[in-house]
């Protein structure tokens, strides 16, 4: 069982990770939408 600060990490860790793959696809979206053009 993790300690407070070890669980708090690895949750900073996953977030950090699900905003990092939320910016790169809508950086791909707008991209995709300008090379349609």
């Amino acid at each position: 069982m993790p300690d407070g600060d070890d669980y708090a990490q690895s949750g900073n860790n996953r977030l950090q990770c699900h905003v990092f793959y939320l910016l790169k696809h809508a950086l791909l979206l707008q991209l995709a939408s300008f090379a349609a053009k």
